[in-house]
């Protein structure tokens, strides 16, 4: 499901087109290297909005602290 989200953000925002531009540019073979990438790219967002909106809700009082 993240691919598919990744393909259509890359159509549809011009950063995360960049971005996979960029990484394609690089080696023109690894196309499924950037997809891989962008998916990670917006796991780590869709992370951090969860995170934001958990904060707003006051699931979570303070921050959480990574795991050392």
């Amino acid at each position: 499901m993240l691919c598919q989200a990744v393909w259509a953000r890359i159509r549809s925002h011009e950063e995360t087109r960049l971005a996979y531009e960029k990484i394609v540019a690089k080696n023109p073979k690894h196309k499924k290297i950037a997809v891989v990438a962008m998916m990670r790219r917006l796991g780590i967002l869709l992370w951090h909005v969860g995170l934001r909106a958990q904060l707003r809700a006051e699931v979570y009082s303070e921050p959480v602290e990574p795991a050392a």
